[in-house]
């Protein structure tokens, strides 16, 4: 489900600043991009405010949760976090800094140096990419 601000909202984010208003701005933009890459497939994001980082949203390895994004730095996994629906997760990716990104500029997520054993799992392309996943 998309985000957008309302009149009353703007109101509000305006009360406490101009700065305020275009930061909400913002983040509801950057929850919209990474909502539309997560319902079209796009399963791969990176941060790179800082340290770079890359992470994989798939489904949840313990079977609790739908869905899963693991996240990586250049020195291996750091953390992940677990939700039922792709607004969940990408409210989650925003909160984390993270952007969408594509596939073939995967760096970290192919690096046996940073994942170690967890590798983008392959049976996970077409899982994440099914219209019933969503």
């Amino acid at each position: 489900m998309y985000k957008t601000l309302t009149e009353e909202e703007r109101k509000m984010y305006l009360f406490f600043d101009e700065e305020v208003l275009n930061q909400a701005i913002k983040n509801i933009e950057n929850y919209n991009r990474i909502y539309h890459s997560l319902i079209n497939g796009g399963f791969v994001f990176k941060q790179d405010k800082g340290f770079y980082r890359e992470g994989l949203v798939h489904p949840d390895s313990t079977g609790l949760h739908k869905y899963q994004f693991s996240f990586f730095d250049k020195y291996g996994p750091i953390g992940d976090f677990k939700k039922d629906t792709l607004k969940e997760v990408a409210e989650s990716i925003v909160e984390y800094g993270y952007i969408p990104m594509l596939e073939e500029d995967v760096q970290l997520l192919n690096s046996s140096e940073a994942v170690a054993d967890f590798k983008i799992p392959s049976a996970c392309f077409p899982l994440i990419k099914e219209k019933n996943w969503k």
